[in-house]
């Protein structure tokens, strides 16, 4: 069922009568006496006003609204194995205005970084090692230390991603 909210925007709603209010609940409600087929639904119909305060707070709360947190998705190595290198080169640039408008580095070690991210990225054995990737067996920060101890020179990058991954 639809309904409006006053802004005209449409929201997917459940109609009242199928609020799933487990079986608990509903064996609770057959056996109080005096409970009428109207309090339940409004009962119903509180229990939904409250799941739609739940998820509104935890979509306000919910960390890919920020700019940043959407960005550091190019640090993940599922992304940078099976995404363009274009996609995940964007994700950088993002990543890296919002870190020099904070002043966190000065231009010419983000530059640098930047560039030195694109290089890493390039070579056969880096993606090899973005595929063989498992999070159930190391953690994240330990495996871009490793590679970037593993490579070329990437200390604009190394400083970069370590304060990311903090």
């Amino acid at each position: 069922m639809f309904s409006k909210k006053k802004d005209e925007v449409y929201v997917n709603l459940k109609r009242v009568q199928d609020i799933d209010i487990g079986y608990e609940t509903r064996s609770a409600l057959k056996t109080c006496k005096g409970v009428t087929d109207k309090e339940v639904l409004v009962f119903r119909r509180d229990c939904r006003t409250s799941l739609q305060f739940l998820v509104a707070k935890i979509m306000e709360r919910f960390p890919l609204k920020y700019p940043l947190t959407k960005a550091l998705t190019f640090l993940n190595p599922d992304t940078i194995a099976s995404s363009s290198r274009d996609s995940v080169c964007q994700l950088l640039t993002e990543a890296l205005d919002i870190i020099l408008e904070a002043n966190l580095f000065p231009a010419a070690t983000i530059q640098n970084a930047d560039r030195e991210f694109r290089k890493l990225i390039s070579k056969e054995g880096v993606i090899n090692q973005m595929k063989s990737f498992s999070r159930k067996e190391t953690r994240l920060d330990d495996f871009w230390m490793k590679i970037l101890e593993e490579t070329p020179p990437a200390d604009n990058f190394r400083k970069v991603a370590q304060l990311l991954l903090i």
